[in-house]
């Protein structure tokens, strides 16, 4: 019988898990704000921000 695992810590993620998106976050930021001509990487940290927000994350 396959039944789902239960999560750690009930429905929040690991600390690991934050820690990897707001990293994400940063680093996109960051190739973009070096390389503003290039759309896609500032695509890339808008959609990392949304990620990281939608899990609760407020990234600076």
């Amino acid at each position: 019988m396959d039944r789902p695992l239960p999560r750690p810590g009930g429905t929040r993620a690991p600390k690991a898990v934050d820690a990897f998106a707001a990293a994400y976050v940063r680093m996109y930021w960051t190739f973009a704000f070096r390389r503003p001509e290039e759309r896609w990487l500032k695509a890339m940290a808008e959609a990392a921000e949304s990620w990281a927000n939608h899990r609760g994350l407020v990234v600076v």
